[in-house]
């Protein structure tokens, strides 16, 4: 699987509005949503906030990786979020988060987000992808990134 393929055209937001990281979940999962890549908004943010308490999705260096598995989800998705001045994301290494990738897969799916967030996670131990992901002004500067 190409993480390429699982990323959308209107799936990047390189100016997040949210102060917190509820606030970002909701401004996120309305893309999806928009986007026809769920069909129930709270159905999926219940699966994401589940996840959340099991342990923090933000894995350090700025990222944070939420997922959810939810039968409202149409197709496996990662939506790229970004904010500047970052967020307090209660991350492994304690510090603010400003990527946000966010995972949607269908309930049912044999562990597919499992192979999604082991691939991408795989990728970001990259400096040179972190870096390039980073400083991309558009979708396509970042799925050259990966």
């Amino acid at each position: 699987m190409d993480l390429k393929d699982v990323f959308f055209k209107e799936g990047f937001i390189f100016d997040l509005k949210g102060n917190d990281k509820i606030e970002v979940f909701d401004e996120m999962i309305e893309v999806l949503y928009k986007n026809n890549r769920i069909r129930d908004k709270e159905n999926f943010k219940y699966a994401i906030l589940k996840r959340e308490e099991e342990g923090p999705t933000g894995i350090g260096n700025g990222i944070a990786i939420p997922h959810g598995v939810s039968d409202s989800v149409n197709v496996p998705t990662i939506i790229y979020g970004y904010k500047e001045s970052g967020l307090d994301y209660e991350s492994l290494d304690d510090t603010d988060v400003s990527m946000v990738f966010m995972i949607a897969v269908p309930k049912g799916s044999n562990n597919e987000h499992l192979k999604i967030l082991s691939q991408l996670a795989r990728t970001l131990v990259h400096k040179e992808v972190v870096e390039g992901i980073r400083n991309a002004k558009s979708p396509e500067e970042i799925l050259k990134v990966f």
